[in-house]
């Protein structure tokens, strides 16, 4: 075993109920039931994630995106888990 390696099944709760989502890069992992998230390749999509979960708008005047959103997106390259997140801490998403 890698020394680096982490047992996930000590850290999971100790119930039937309900279900646990664990995020990888690694196509190491071979516990539970995988499931492969692709990235968004349309930006548009990306800003729409961020704006959704913000509950902020993100087009200017319902016409063109909001910049700082689109950089963002860019830089978060289209991962949904990591728009949803950004999204969620309304600090990183720019009031209008």
């Amino acid at each position: 075993m890698n020394p680096a390696t982490v047992e996930i099944r000590n850290f999971l709760p100790e119930s039937y109920q309900g279900s646990v989502i664990i995020t990888t890069r690694s196509s190491q992992v071979r516990f539970g039931q995988p499931i492969r998230i692709t990235k968004l390749e349309d930006v548009h999509d990306s800003v729409e994630i961020l704006s959704n979960v913000s509950r902020r708008e993100g087009r200017i005047d319902g016409k063109e995106l909001d910049p700082d959103r689109v950089r963002l997106a860019k830089e978060l390259t289209g991962l949904p888990l990591a728009l949803a997140t950004a999204g969620a801490h309304k600090s990183l998403i720019k009031q209008e």
